[in-house]
């Protein structure tokens, strides 16, 4: 069972922090492109953001439900920091989703992409992913040592067989 929840976690975290990458691999390269106005990049682009937030909370879904089952399976505080590095993390996926990329996309439905409210709400919503990335990042570093202590922890509760025992068994 610890198996199962340390890989749906470590697969969990994968394809979120992946997808965030390849998001600001894309949305750099649709800004690099020559021959397309701003505008038209812009408008390409904002079809993104919806496609990958439904993405992301579903990882993140996946990443808090499996981190709870590997932490039922096999109970270690790391685990915990993991849920709740997790859990800051769905929020502020939550928040890009509700708050912040229904704002932008107001502002573009309403023409206002060369305003100073449109300039702040684009700030915001870069610096929200980038916050996410963050802490998707910390959780990384996490995972392979609450990895470990399961293998650990493994090891040191499985019997041990004496030379006498190998030889007869």
């Amino acid at each position: 069972m610890k198996t199962i929840a340390a890989t749906v976690v470590t697969l969990a975290w994968g394809f979120w922090l992946g997808g965030l990458g390849t998001l600001f691999a894309v949305l750099g390269t649709i800004f690099t492109t020559p021959g397309y106005s701003r505008a038209q990049q812009g408008d390409f682009a904002q079809r993104l953001f919806p496609v990958f937030e439904k993405m992301q909370l579903v990882f993140a879904a996946m990443a808090l439900l499996g981190t709870a089952a590997w932490w039922l399976a096999n109970r270690q505080g790391l685990k915990m920091v993991l849920f709740a590095i997790f859990a800051l993390a769905t929020c502020i996926a939550v928040a890009e989703t509700t708050l912040v990329t229904p704002r932008v996309q107001k502002l573009v439905a309403e023409d206002m992409r060369e305003t100073p409210e449109f300039q702040r709400a684009h700030h915001l919503s870069s610096n929200v992913y980038s916050s996410c990335a963050i802490v998707l990042l910390v959780a990384g570093l996490l995972l392979p040592a609450a990895i470990r202590r399961d293998g650990l922890t493994a090891l040191s509760s499985s019997p041990r067989q004496t030379s006498e025992e190998t030889a007869a068994a």
